[in-house]
Formats: structure tokens, C-alpha cells, sequence
């Protein structure tokens, strides 16, 4: 017969793995955008340039309203006048305004912002989606070891007071369900929770009693319906 192992949470790893990806792709952009300013810095000059205009555009959705700001500047290098946009906007720019920018002295009309700061914008992005990511990788692969662990050692209770009731998961609008069992364990009423299923599958029948592994006394907090 085998022996029943606690299997990571899909819905759990799916969400790490997202946000975990989306950190990486974050980062190695932020890299590349970084190492690419750093290189053309190395031979580029740093001038002014004046912002003739700046446009507001805005990209109504259903949900919400995104708003996305071209700045167009103007610049003189060697006695020859150039205009483009800037790639970026950042709080307090006006029209009139001034900005540093860099300058390829071999290709004029190549520039890149003068300030570091737009070019790092992303990594906080990076450490944000990542840690996410990772904090619920590591989460839960410590959660399996531990409950695993009660597997091992056969550690669990009988739960004979349960209810099925409404999850938390929702899945092409059907919501799905889960079991609350009950257990006392001499000092206080201790609830477990099960991952949720379909609705129509409920695994448990009436007069069914509900195994959970877990310490009772060393730590309920971690546990495993197994159902």
C-alpha cells in the first residue's frame, strides 16, 4: 500500500512560479538596460536639453485608466539641432524645462537619459515579484518537509465532526469547497482545513471521520487534511 504524502498546493506553486518568473525576466531586463547605459556613458556626452512638449495620453479598459506621458525635448550639439522624445517621464518635468541627457559625439541624434535613475527603475520590480515569488516557493516546500515529517511519525488525529463548506477558490465561477474538521485536544477546539475541490466531489460521505496529520501538542498550526 502506499504511504500518503503531502503533495505541494497547484494553485500555491502556480503563484510562486508566476512571480517568480516574472522577477527573473524583471531583473535580466534591468541588467541589460543598465549594462547598456553604463557602456554608452563610458564615451557619450552629457549636455542639456530643453522639453518643448510633453503629452498626456490616456488607455481607458473596462477595469481601469493608463496614463502615459511622451516627452519631447530639444538639444543643440556642435552648432547642429536635434529633437526626439525622451523615453521617459518623471515627476516635476514641465514644458521650458531642462534635462540632462548623454550624447553619442559620433551619431549625434542618439541619446540616452543623463541620470541613472531611469535606468534602474525596474530593479525594485525585480526584488518585489521575485520575493514574492520565492517567499511562497520557500514557504511551501518548507510547510511539505514538516508535514511530511508527521507522515513519517505517524503523527495525526480522527476527526468525526466535519462540514463541507464554501472555499476560497473560484474556477470559471464555480466556487469551490472544503472540509472544516473539529478536534479537541483536552485544552482548547482546534479547526483543520482542507484544500478545496469541486463541489461535486466531495471525498468525504456522512459518518465518514477525517484524518488530519498533525502534533496537537507541539504545533496545530501545521497540519494535513487528507482526504
Amino acid at each position: 500500500m502506499t504511504k500518503t504524502r503531502y503533495r505541494s498546493d497547484p494553485v500555491t506553486l502556480l503563484i510562486g512560479s508566476i512571480f517568480t518568473f516574472i522577477g527573473v525576466i524583471t531583473a535580466i531586463i534591468f541588467v541589460v538596460m543598465f549594462t547598456s547605459w553604463l557602456q554608452f556613458k563610458k564615451t557619450a556626452v552629457e549636455i542639456p536639453a530643453t522639453i518643448t512638449k510633453i503629452e498626456t495620453h490616456r488607455y481607458r479598459s473596462s477595469k481601469k485608466t493608463r496614463v502615459e506621458k511622451i516627452v519631447y525635448i530639444d538639444y543643440d550639439y556642435e552648432g547642429e539641432n536635434y529633437d526626439t522624445t525622451l523615453g521617459y517621464y518623471s515627476f516635476g518635468m514641465r514644458e521650458g524645462g531642462s534635462v540632462a541627457i548623454l550624447v553619442d559625439p559620433t551619431h549625434p541624434s542618439r541619446i540616452k537619459a543623463g541620470s541613472v535613475i531611469p535606468n534602474i527603475i525596474l530593479a525594485p520590480f525585480a526584488l518585489i515579484f521575485g520575493g514574492i515569488g520565492l517567499g511562497f516557493l520557500i514557504s511551501d516546500a518548507k510547510r511539505r518537509a514538516k508535514v511530511n515529517r508527521l507522515i513519517d511519525m505517524d503523527r495525526y488525529v480522527y476527526c468525526s465532526k466535519w462540514e463541507e463548506t464554501r472555499g476560497s477558490t473560484r474556477v470559471n465561477n464555480v466556487r469551490y469547497h472544503c472540509i472544516k474538521a473539529y478536534y479537541n485536544n483536552g485544552f482548547k477546539d482546534l479547526e483543520f482545513t482542507s484544500r478545496d475541490f469541486h463541489p461535486n466531489k466531495c471525498p468525504a460521505r456522512p459518518g465518514d471521520v477525517i484524518r488530519v496529520f498533525v502534533d496537537v501538542d507541539e504545533d496545530p498550526t501545521v497540519y494535513y487534511v487528507d482526504i
